[in-house]
């Protein structure tokens, strides 16, 4: 069985900002991972985990929507979310777990370049592309959605082929096999 662990964005929270506290500390988040990971209920499954970087963030959007919330001040940075991401790439180093770096997608999909600016950062000129799949800066839009899924199927075809859905057999008879439901 597959499970996914997807966590990251709001943890990425800037600290002592307004609102619902929702920061974890870099060092903490990647414990609380590792548990999360090692917990013994979850490996009595014997899962095959596969863990997500959170995605990038676009701070102007982000900061639009916390205005509207009565919220005038920056609490997210693409550079911070950016260090989230890395904490889950070297997880999956440590742990020998496939990564779906959604983080890396985004960036590919907007056109970065390491050694850029990031994309997202409110230091420089917005990035549509990255704009688009971000409605809230923060919450994923459907073409944010569509890479997930394309990139999540890519991960599985090319590194754990036998859970692709083409090789595996199905539970119940085919909805088109009519004597199979007699």
């Amino acid at each position: 069985n597959l499970q996914t662990i997807f966590l990251g964005a709001n943890d990425a929270r800037l600290p002592n900002t307004p609102g619902f506290s929702q920061t974890v500390d870099l060092e903490q988040y990647k414990s609380n991972l590792t548990n999360i990971i090692n917990h013994p209920t979850l490996q009595a499954h014997k899962p095959q985990l596969i863990l997500l970087t959170p995605p990038p963030i676009e701070e102007r959007k982000a900061l639009a929507h916390d205005k509207t919330n009565g919220i005038n001040v920056m609490r997210r940075t693409a550079s911070n979310t950016a260090k989230y991401a890395e904490a889950v790439r070297q997880l999956g180093k440590e742990f020998s777990l496939p990564v779906l770096d959604v983080w890396a997608a985004f960036m590919k999909e907007a056109g970065w370049k390491e050694g850029d600016p990031l994309p997202g950062s409110s230091e420089i000129e917005q990035n549509q592309t990255l704009a688009n799949m971000l409605h809230d800066g923060l919450h994923l839009n459907p073409e944010g959605y569509e890479i997930i899924y394309r990139e999540l199927m890519k991960l599985i075809t090319d590194k754990l082929p036998e859970h692709a859905p083409d090789n595996i057999p199905y539970v119940l008879p085919s909805w088109d096999n009519a004597e199979a439901w007699k």
